[in-house]
């Protein structure tokens, strides 16, 4: 078996049994293909049973000194690992070649979220007025969504009628690896989501359980673009961040609770994050945001006399 065919076998094996994302896939897809094209261009196309530490490490070398960043370079090490490793499962190789490498550091980047304050307006005040009622109530219910659960832009957009329960103020959320969540929601988003029910019947009929929560004007799901280009139009009417992406909303969210006292482990489920450290990030935002405001109001500074 050549190496291309080694590699979508087990592509096919994140996407069948692991239930990875496409986006996750074509990552996965796109490092070990680069791999795969590195042994071609240095090792006259050596097969990937065959490969052992010190060409992994040449690997990342290689990327490093054609420009790189140690991030893009870690991801690539952490998707030959796994992939290794399945290899390890399958009785093709006895040792993985890409355990124990030293990783390339990744400066630490905190999470970027907008100031309480700003979100506290209702996004109907802080939206573009359209034309069109059913989406100037749709988007109003896609931010206040967004910024409510902290859900991610891809569980948004799968989100179906048969997953809202207004009676118990409740959503089902899928994420990653269709891994399940159910989301407490407010009695603002509720009513908000009361009023978007009504419009969205009076264009399409009744709400199939099936059917997209969220829908183009054409009844069709949303796709992910109109949604980036909503929360870029609606973040620029409140910030300067450079960032204005449906993300920022999320952080908002987690950094909002963890500053008003929630337990750090409660925000990790609300998340749908598998491992506290995911969540742990958001404690570094905090402390900075703490470190800004003393500064800011520090009792001891020398007053002008």
């Amino acid at each position: 078996m050549n190496n291309y065919n080694l590699i979508d076998e087990f592509i096919q094996y994140l996407r069948s049994v692991k239930r990875y994302s496409p986006h996750t896939c074509i990552s996965y897809q796109n490092d070990l293909y680069q791999f795969a094209g590195y042994l071609e261009l240095a090792y006259e196309g050596i097969s990937l049973s065959e490969v052992d530490q010190g060409l992994v490490r040449s690997f990342a070398v290689w990327l490093l000194d054609h420009g790189f960043k140690p991030a893009s370079v870690h991801r690539k090490m952490v998707s030959l690992r796994t992939f290794y490793k399945k290899l390890i499962l399958d009785g093709i190789i006895a040792m993985n070649p890409a355990k124990g490498l030293p990783l390339p550091k990744i400066p630490r980047r905190l999470p970027v979220f907008v100031e309480e304050e700003k979100l506290s307006e209702t996004p109907r005040n802080a939206l573009e007025e359209k034309y069109d009622e059913y989406e100037n109530l749709r988007d109003a219910a896609i931010i206040e969504l967004l910024y409510a659960t902290g859900m991610r832009l891809s569980e948004l957009i799968n989100l179906t009628w048969a997953d809202l329960d207004p009676k118990q103020n409740l959503l089902k959320v899928f994420g990653k690896r269709s891994k399940e969540r159910i989301i407490p929601l407010g009695e603002p988003i509720i009513e908000l989501l009361g009023q978007y029910n009504e419009v969205y019947r009076r264009y399409f009929g009744a709400c199939e359980p099936s059917a997209p929560l969220f829908s183009t004007k054409a009844g069709k799901k949303l796709y992910p673009m109109l949604v980036y280009r909503l929360i870029n139009s609606y973040l620029s009417r409140l910030t300067t961040l450079d960032k204005k992406s449906p993300h920022v909303l999320r952080h908002s969210f987690a950094t909002h609770l963890l500053n008003a006292g929630a337990d750090i482990s409660a925000i990790k489920e609300l998340l749908g994050h598998s491992s506290l450290a995911s969540t742990q990030v958001y404690t570094h935002t905090t402390f900075e945001h703490l470190k800004a405001v003393y500064k800011k109001n520090d009792p001891r500074k020398t007053k002008p006399h």
